[in-house]
């Protein structure tokens, strides 16, 4: 039987794990202030041991710095340990797909009075995007072609964004982490090996990079 596709999301502070195959779905997320892996682990090598797992597909960014290393560094873990390819996501593109609307736009709060966005045609089971990925203030974002945002900076800039006539789902926040399973399926073509992966950041950290970037974390237990 073919097996399916294992997502993890850590771009925000919600983090996930998801699985899509042909025949089943499932999810798990949570909302975390610190120590992201040890709370991901657990359930990754749940899923590990539920469902047939040929690739693992992971949001490389934009998002925070620490929750990209950590989501990253376990995607790359799984990879060597169960010898799988990887499938690249964008964060923005996964929380896009969360809604299926065709003028969407995928926001984080980037801190410092700033937001990754972008925006998307999420009618499609692969969203097109319509603008490049941007780190700017929000005012900067072309609301006026907006109807839905979507993603945790959508709950953080609420009023701001219903001022301006765009819908806001109470739920913007959620990983999308069933979904970047599910892109994964769709995209699984284009996987890559542990070794081709890197986060995709918009912003330079303005620190020097954090010990072990790049460098697997964690190791499943297979039985």
């Amino acid at each position: 039987m073919t097996g399916g596709v294992l997502g993890i999301d850590t771009a925000a502070p919600v983090v996930g794990v998801g699985y899509y195959s042909e025949s089943s779905a499932a999810s798990w997320e949570h909302r975390i202030i610190k120590g992201a892996d040890a709370k991901l682990m657990p359930v990754v090598e749940r899923y590990i041991q539920e469902y047939s797992i040929d690739y693992i597909a992971i949001t490389v960014g934009p998002g925070t710095f620490t929750g990209l290393r950590v989501g990253i560094s376990i995607a790359l873990g799984l990879a060597f340990s169960l010898q799988k390819k990887i499938i690249p996501v964008s964060s923005l593109m996964a929380r896009s797909s969360l809604i299926r609307q065709d003028k969407c736009l995928s926001i984080l709060d980037a801190r410092k009075n700033k937001v990754y966005a972008q925006v998307y045609d999420a009618s499609p089971n692969l969203p097109v995007p319509l603008t490049e990925a941007v780190d700017a203030p929000l005012e900067d974002l072309p609301l006026n072609s907006v109807d839905f945002a979507v993603g945790e900076g959508a709950i953080r800039y609420r009023d701001l964004l219903m001022k301006e006539g765009i819908k806001v789902v109470s739920d913007a926040a959620r990983s999308p982490a069933l979904e970047v399973a599910r892109l994964g399926w769709i995209l699984r073509e284009s996987a890559v090996l542990a070794s081709d992966i890197q986060p995709r950041y918009l912003r330079s950290a303005g620190v020097s990079p954090p010990k072990g970037l790049g460098q697997p974390v964690g190791k499943p237990r297979i039985q």
